[in-house]
């Protein structure tokens, strides 16, 4: 912590005062920020967990408290006594991998520990929880009291470090936090998720497919006349990755979305009805709401990367992260480098009769990420054990 505490000096904010106590605790607004929206009438605090802030009581506290537990960082001590502070009745938190919040329940035996998903669940990161679970040494699986899930398939996901009875299907709050807009049939929107790393551009394609991909979105648009979108994909990279775009798709050739926070990727995307994207959290939720959206992952590439970066987990072969990982080719989704095939998928995404579409998005999307409007199951169990 101290290191940390001397790098990051300069923006963290001191709070004083001891912590008054709440009924709710959210750790990490980072990836809970949504739930002020959603819990406004609520007793809560967000707790924040990256050292954002530091409450000098809790500090204190925390460095003449006789009980510190070993197997924790000062940080972390830190941070469970200002919960014993706060007392609350429910502890939330959306961080699905931190070890730490995994294991509070060790730490608050009589506090209904809840989980939250908040994004399509890889093999990646199934490995490294049970990389880090290992490291730690802790054998047995995490006692959570609720899992809130995405979808059926989520639970496949969870079920290998977590002990829990309640799986409660809630679909994506954030999601499900916005209400249906009038929408607009006659563009594309291509949905980013450009990365930058230390300046530089992360490649999640090929330099051929990337090519190929690109150049073949802007034929259809061009040969169906559809006016294209270019959602962006991170607030903090946004004149870079306008920039990136003005490359390979042509200044001037496309209008693009700037997405500025948590809620503006929504705001923006429900105007519209039809999406293309690589293997976006944000595609299956607007599919899970009857948007159109084509999927184009270059899959074949990652997966022989996963087969050697998964090959000592054990019991994962149940468990797979969306419908392009089972196959590689299906209506609304390919890997394919064909130009014909490509089309084919773009045509069927954006044409197909509704009926069709409800049929596929009932057996493809529907176990992944289901729609609950106004986050009614979520607001139900919050409510159950609040009261």
């Amino acid at each position: 912590m101290f290191f940390k505490f001397l790098r990051n000096f300069r923006l963290i904010k001191f709070s004083f005062s001891r912590p008054k106590e709440k009924k709710i605790a959210i750790l990490d607004p980072v990836t809970s920020i949504h739930l002020n929206e959603i819990l406004f009438n609520f007793d809560y605090e967000m707790v924040k967990t990256r050292y954002e802030e530091i409450n000098l009581y809790v500090l204190f506290s925390t460095l003449t408290n006789s009980k510190f537990y070993k197997e924790l960082t000062f940080y972390q001590n830190y941070l469970v006594n200002k919960l014993k502070l706060l007392n609350p009745k429910i502890i939330i938190t959306c961080t699905t991998h931190n070890i730490f919040f995994l294991n509070l329940k060790k730490f608050f035996p009589d506090t209904k520990i809840i989980i939250i998903q908040h994004a399509t669940l890889s093999l990646h990161v199934l490995k490294d929880i049970l990389n880090n679970k290992a490291k730690k040494n802790i054998f047995e699986k995490f006692k959570i009291d609720y899992v809130c899930i995405f979808g059926p398939n989520s639970k496949k996901f969870f079920s290998k470090f977590i002990n829990t009875k309640n799986y409660i299907l809630t679909g994506s709050l954030k999601n499900n936090h916005f209400k249906d807009k009038k929408t607009d049939k006659k563009a594309v929107i291509f949905i980013s998720q450009v990365r930058f790393e230390n300046n530089k551009l992360r490649k999640i394609l090929t330099n051929s497919y990337e090519k190929f991909f690109y150049q073949n979105i802007k034929e259809f648009c061009s040969d169906y006349k559809k006016k294209l979108y270019v959602l962006s994909s991170r607030r903090e990279d946004i004149i870079r990755e306008k920039n990136y775009y003005d490359k390979v798709f042509g200044k001037g050739y496309y209008t693009f979305l700037k997405n500025l926070n948590w809620a503006s990727s929504y705001k923006s995307a429900l105007k519209f009805k039809f999406f293309i994207t690589h293997s976006s959290t944000l595609g299956a939720e607007l599919m899970a709401r009857e948007k159109r959206v084509a999927f184009f992952h270059e899959y074949e590439k990652r997966l022989n990367f996963s087969k050697k970066y998964l090959k000592k987990i054990k019991n994962t072969q149940d468990y797979n992260q969306s419908f392009y990982t089972k196959k590689f080719n299906g209506k609304f989704w390919s890997s394919t480098k064909d130009k014909k095939k490509f089309r084919k998928i773009l045509e069927y995404s954006y044409f197909c009769n509704e009926k069709e579409f409800l049929k596929d998005k009932k057996k493809y999307i529907d176990p992944l990420v289901i729609f609950n409007k106004k986050n009614s199951i979520f607001k139900n169990l919050i409510e159950k054990i609040y009261n």
